[in-house]
């Protein structure tokens, strides 16, 4: 008994002492300074550096992305980092990431790079262009629109399409609003009727 107090004991040292002691990798934390400089520098002398190394679930890729550093992005690209990687966390790839901040310049650098537009998470099932839609973000849901990214891609909850987002977003009263969302962002793609 006396044995097994004192191991436990051991082992809640050691697990506090490895939380308390452990930091964001260098190069992790440089890629979200944006500090294009260290990471070259990371990336050329550290022969077993990983470009796609995980910090909370995410590569450097869905840093950049989400932050919106687009030069860093390109950077990570040249140096072999993959567009197609999911974060752990929600099953979302880089592009997700540009998505949600509106970022255009990186999502078309992502696409350039052979990202996938409507890739759904995994977590919501949501596409890159319901993201931007929810989060309000109307300059990357007209480029990805221009892209040809799904309108009514379904994701796991209800109304999870972009249409279904907008108008839970900006608001199921005003169909006016939608419909001028609609006419200025997405008219090659039909609609389907709001009265219903």
């Amino acid at each position: 008994m006396k044995k097994n107090f004192l191991f436990s004991v051991l082992l809640l040292i050691l697990i506090i002492k490895l939380v308390s002691t452990s930091k964001e990798p260098e190069f992790i934390q440089a890629v979200i300074k944006n500090d294009l400089d260290t990471v070259k520098y990371l990336l050329a002398s550290e022969g077993t550096l990983d470009v796609n190394t995980r910090y909370l679930g995410l590569t450097a890729l869905h840093y950049a992305s989400g932050y919106g550093y687009t030069q860093m992005v390109e950077t990570l690209l040249e140096w072999g980092a993959d567009v197609y990687l999911i974060d752990s966390r929600h099953g979302e790839i880089a592009l997700h990431k540009a998505a949600e901040g509106g970022h255009v310049d990186v999502a078309r650098t992502l696409l350039s790079a052979g990202s996938f537009l409507d890739v759904r998470s995994g977590q919501m099932g949501n596409s890159p262009l319901v993201n931007a839609v929810w989060y309000k973000m109307d300059q990357i849901a007209e480029y990805l629109l221009s892209e040809n990214a799904l309108m009514y891609l379904s994701g796991k909850a209800k109304g999870a399409t972009a249409w279904g987002r907008l108008n839970s977003t900006r608001g199921a009263h005003d169909r006016q609003q939608q419909n001028e969302w609609m006419d200025t962002h997405a008219t090659q793609i039909p609609k389907p009727s709001v009265g219903s």
